[in-house]
């Protein structure tokens, strides 16, 4: 059983915002054609359909406002289909998940990783946390528990979640735990796991120091139960020779001093980006470790309604 409380799409909305402001750097990008921006359906998954309809118009409004230019943003389709439409030059850039990348790039080699987006810490990491005095040793030992997945969870916290009760028995986290609940925050789902109204949360690393900065003595009562290999950071992605490297490189550099604008600095501190970098020396065999471990799923069909 799923319970769900009101979705507020704030990250679906910060990321199209944020889009919108550093895509200004190409404003001298063939000016009258479009600059189609591809994302991962995932990033989506908490936000109703008429949201998702909507957003593409925002976009297009926000990319003339700030840049002269015409923009198009492409929702809809795993890893995959937005890693094909890079390839078929249908869109120009594509937005995912670290993990999600590292799948489309397996499929797709010609793909090259432009920059990432850190909070804290240049890996990420997923933590299945639980009330310092749960007698559970193992995520099994859950079973038919409460689990707290917060709205607008991470992509790797939902994909640890489920590959932990894959191993768990080959279930899915709606038949594995009693209920899982879906409190409206980070912060909600550990204050609900500290008083004891469910007995677990799975939350990312990053809001769980967070969490610990803001209230010591609540993190004092909980433990990790089980941590996730390391994931890496979300990225924006294009097809090798799509676009020219004095225009990736003013690119580059845009999103790098994205945080000296008071709307840049705004946003990025709004949805917990700390900074926008190269790809670090090791993303390379980040990617390939976390393939390993977490293997492609098939690619699903191409979706019939996302915007094109």
């Amino acid at each position: 059983m799923i319970s769900k409380r009101v979705s507020v799409p704030a990250l679906a909305v910060g990321t199209v915002l944020f889009l919108s402001l550093a895509l200004a750097p190409l404003r001298a990008v063939e000016p009258g054609k479009p600059i189609k921006v591809g994302m991962v359906q995932t990033f989506f998954l908490d936000v109703s359909k008429p949201i998702i309809n909507w957003l593409p118009t925002p976009f297009a409004q926000l990319m003339k406002d700030h840049t002269g230019l015409e923009g198009k943003l492409v929702i809809g389709g795993d890893y995959h289909h937005v890693g094909k439409m890079l390839v078929d030059k249908q869109v120009d850039l594509g937005v995912f998940h670290g993990f999600e990348y590292a799948w489309a790039q397996s499929k797709f080699p010609e793909l090259q990783p432009i920059m990432v987006a850190i909070y804290k810490h240049r890996g990420l990491h997923a933590n299945i946390v639980v009330r310092d005095d749960c007698p559970a040793k193992s995520v099994e030992e859950l079973k038919g528990k409460e689990m707290a997945l917060p709205l607008n969870s991470k992509g790797h916290c939902r994909l640890f979640l489920d590959r932990s009760c894959a191993g768990c028995g080959g279930e899915c986290p709606k038949k594995f735990f009693k209920e899982v609940t879906r409190p409206s925050n980070v912060r909600a789902a550990l204050d609900d796991v500290v008083g004891g109204t469910v007995q677990a949360a799975i939350v990312d690393g990053e809001f769980l120091e967070s969490y610990a900065e803001l209230k010591p003595g609540c993190f004092n009562r909980l433990k990790v139960l089980s941590k996730s290999e390391t994931f890496p950071s979300g990225v924006l992605a294009c097809r090798k020779g799509t676009l020219d490297e004095a225009t990736l490189d003013r690119f580059r550099e845009g999103l790098i001093k994205a945080n000296k604008s008071i709307q840049g600095r705004d946003l990025m501190l709004m949805f917990k980006i700390g900074a926008f970098e190269p790809p670090p020396s090791n993303y390379g065999q980040m990617l390939t470790d976390i393939v390993r471990v977490y293997p492609a799923p098939e690619a699903a069909a191409a979706p019939t309604d996302a915007k094109k």
